[in-house]
């Protein structure tokens, strides 16, 4: 788990109480999200086929949604399988 973006070797040791145990609580659920996603969701492999690391690919999402209005998951997905230029505003 060191070498695939969670960075749960440093993250973790600080906080008090509980939450470094929230934090890879939260940390281990996304992983397991995103082992689902990886199975069964075409759309999804073939857009993390796209984009070469899980931290890119986290971030394209990322600067899309920021940039851009998206109808659902799969229209999002689809623009970053096949991108497309954004309209210019009228």
């Amino acid at each position: 788990m060191k070498n695939n973006g969670y960075h749960m070797e440093h993250n973790f040791g600080h906080g008090t109480d509980g939450l470094s145990n929230l934090l890879l609580t939260m940390n281990l659920i996304a992983f397991g999200f995103h082992t689902v996603c990886d199975q069964i969701c075409e759309l999804w492999r073939h857009a993390r086929d796209r984009i070469s690391t899980r931290f890119r690919f986290f971030n394209t999402l990322s600067v899309l949604n920021d940039y851009h209005y998206y109808t659902g998951w799969h229209d999002l997905l689809d623009n970053i399988i096949h991108p497309r230029r954004p309209r210019a505003p009228p």
